[in-house]
């Protein structure tokens, strides 16, 4: 964790708390050494955000690494029905490997 880069997140998502990007790219940051905050920013993002659809994979690919399945699971297949409405089919394929794993 750079934290440097943390801090420049953290006045990003200070200075525009509208914008999903600064939450989901401090919480890929944070995913390793502080797996249980990335999880509440990843939380965050879909609760208040929950057309960003980047945030599904890596939410999904961190829980599933806590040991989290049945969470996991469900944001995923969330996931999957979000990329299929905005027919993004690249990133519900995605979706659908990450399940299926």
């Amino acid at each position: 964790m750079n934290k440097s880069r943390v801090e420049f997140l953290e006045r990003l998502i200070q200075d525009d708390p509208s914008d999903p990007f600064g939450y989901y790219a401090l919480a890929l940051d944070l995913q390793m050494e502080q797996p249980d905050r990335a999880i509440d920013l990843h939380t965050h993002v879909l609760n208040t955000f929950p057309d960003y659809l980047p945030n599904y994979y890596q939410m999904g690919l961190l829980l599933i690494r806590q040991g989290r399945q049945k969470h996991a699971k469900e944001v995923i297949t969330k996931g999957i029905e979000l990329a299929l409405n905005v027919k993004n089919f690249k990133t519900g394929a995605e979706l659908q490997n990450l399940l299926e794993e």
